[in-house]
């Protein structure tokens, strides 16, 4: 659903479903063009529009824990902005699920109420929310479209899913390929358009710490590897900065000035040894 199609015709969009779902066409022009691509994939492929949510694949214990290991920092990074939007809807009438790339369920958090009606529908962690399986959703929508998308009522291709709104957004690694998405589920009739932009606040928070992340990681890399090569080093390295505190300094060094190399980390140099006068006015 397009923001700019709000307020909705429901009865319009569900004739538009039930003519599609029969004949395989849709004269609604005001159809979100994405959410027709994607009925038009489930016609071709064959997919029964009344499939029953219990017999969706899901993915066993065992498996589901492999997956999960192997998303550990994407799970631990977006588990605190899941948690976020749940707070800042108030804790009610919201699930936020996370799903890797293959849009298996990873992680959910949300109102009690509304993730027990909700696994009674199939959702639940190992769900596989691929659209060959369950028709038209948001997080395959966003995974296909690559961009952040809301689906409403009668635009889900299964009628299973007739009675939730889901808004979801892709997430991309710090090298651009899709890891995964971040999806907000509720009833249709608790649906709104500005759920879209929380949720691609958030899934742009969750790219930019998976950024920082990299970064640092990267960062310590580097340090270790000039570390390593200082001590190597067969002459003294002093590195100071601005206030001539020591930052660095190497083994080497340490015993040619004759102080502890550990010892002399963050101290002023001046206080471990006394520089000649032609050294002092090169610093100055």
């Amino acid at each position: 659903m397009l923001p700019l199609a709000y307020p909705y015709d429901r009865q319009l969009l569900l004739s538009a479903w039930q003519q599609f779902t029969r004949q395989g066409t849709c004269g609604l022009d005001s159809l979100d063009p994405a959410v027709l691509r994607s009925w038009q994939r489930c016609w071709q492929a064959g997919l029964d529009p009344y499939i029953s949510p219990m017999v969706l694949e899901c993915e066993d214990a065992e498996t589901l824990e492999r997956r999960r290991h192997a998303h550990f920092d994407l799970i631990a990074i977006a588990r605190p902005f899941m948690e976020d939007i749940y707070q800042f809807v108030g804790e009610r009438d919201v699930v936020v699920y996370l799903t890797d790339r293959d849009l298996c369920i990873l992680d959910a958090v949300g109102d009690p109420s509304l993730r027990e009606l909700l696994q009674g529908r199939g959702f639940e962690c190992g769900l596989m929310l691929a659209e060959g399986l369950c028709g038209t959703n948001a997080a395959a929508l966003a995974l296909n479209e690559g961009m952040p998308v809301q689906v409403v009522g009668p635009e889900h291709y299964c009628v299973a899913f007739h009675s939730l709104t889901g808004t979801a957004a892709p997430i991309h690694a710090p090298t651009g390929e899709m890891m995964g998405v971040l999806s907000i589920v509720t009833l249709e009739s608790k649906g709104h358009p500005h759920t879209l932009g929380v949720v691609m606040a958030a899934a742009k928070a969750i790219e930019n710490q998976l950024q920082a992340d990299l970064s640092l990681s990267e960062a310590c890399h580097h340090l270790a590897e000039l570390n390593f090569a200082l001590q190597a080093m067969s002459k003294g390295i002093v590195f100071l900065n601005t206030y001539g505190r020591v930052t660095h300094i190497n083994a080497r060094a340490g015993e040619i000035l004759g102080v502890s190399h550990r010892m002399a980390m963050g101290r002023v140099l001046d206080s471990l040894i006394k520089l000649p006068a032609e050294v002092e006015r090169a610093l100055a």
